[in-house]
């Protein structure tokens, strides 16, 4: 059994308390990132075996601080309010999102392997009169995220875009070696819509 990761478990329970995220908004990263069901409320055993997954996964610390940079630009991507309409719970993600646009994109490691990257924007969805949410997707890097919620469908769509931008920018910021799989000529963030 791999061993807790105390302070990295801190750091992500005390990130996301910053900000208006709670425990689950990390276990549901952890086991969304981890391609895992999410553990039921209240199933510890369950949970404890995720973290110890995730930090397995992570042992290296700049992959552990690279994951958690993306968890809260995540977190803070969604509108304080966004977890709750009209004091009820709304989900986090619908269950079949309908993607109405994606960029592929080709991931050279420096060990030689490659990953095809994926991001995806779903259509926004109506969640209340003035609520709307938008599903972002990364695959290939973090999956898919929760959806992000805005105030009207322009703003969810732009704040999901903007998800995706800002990560993939900090990706080629670390210096990650992003081409277009087609014919491997570099990628950049104008593709996008960003210089």
């Amino acid at each position: 059994m791999a061993t807790m990761n105390f302070e990295g478990m801190g750091r992500y329970i005390y990130g996301a308390a910053r900000i208006g995220g709670d425990l689950e908004a990390v276990t549901d990263w952890m086991a969304d990132d981890l391609g895992v069901a999410r553990p039921q409320p209240g199933d510890d055993d369950a949970a404890r075996g995720l973290y110890g997954a995730f930090f397995a996964k992570y042992a290296d610390e700049d992959a552990l601080r690279d994951n958690f940079e993306r968890f809260m630009i995540m977190l803070k991507s969604r509108p304080p309010s966004a977890g709750r309409v009209r004091g009820e719970v709304v989900p986090r993600r619908i269950e079949t999102p309908k993607f109405i646009a994606s960029e592929r994109i080709l991931w050279l490691h420096a060990d030689g392997t490659e990953t095809i990257i994926e991001a995806k924007i779903g259509e926004p969805y109506q969640v209340d009169e003035r609520t709307w949410a938008c599903p972002a997707c990364l695959d290939g890097v973090d999956g898919r995220y929760p959806d992000i919620f805005g105030a009207g469908s322009m703003q969810a769509l732009t704040l999901a875009l903007d998800l995706l931008r800002t990560i993939l920018g900090h990706m080629l910021k670390d210096n990650a070696q992003l081409v277009f799989p087609e014919d491997r000529s570099p990628w950049d963030m104008s593709t996008l819509g960003m210089p």
